[in-house]
């Protein structure tokens, strides 16, 4: 995953999340949860890395 800088944190009140989860499942009810307590992007894509 490539790293978060500051030129991307242009917006005011802005947060960004890295989730990790032992599985895909808990993942996607984390985001479940968090997009529907909060205005969010929506729920991503998961990324697998290999290992």
């Amino acid at each position: 995953m490539e790293p978060i800088h500051a030129q991307h944190l242009s917006e005011p009140k802005l947060v960004v999340l890295d989730i990790t989860a032992a599985d895909e499942a808990t993942a996607h009810a984390v985001m479940t949860v968090l997009d529907q307590q909060w205005a969010t992007s929506g729920i991503g894509p998961v990324r697998k890395v290999p290992g």
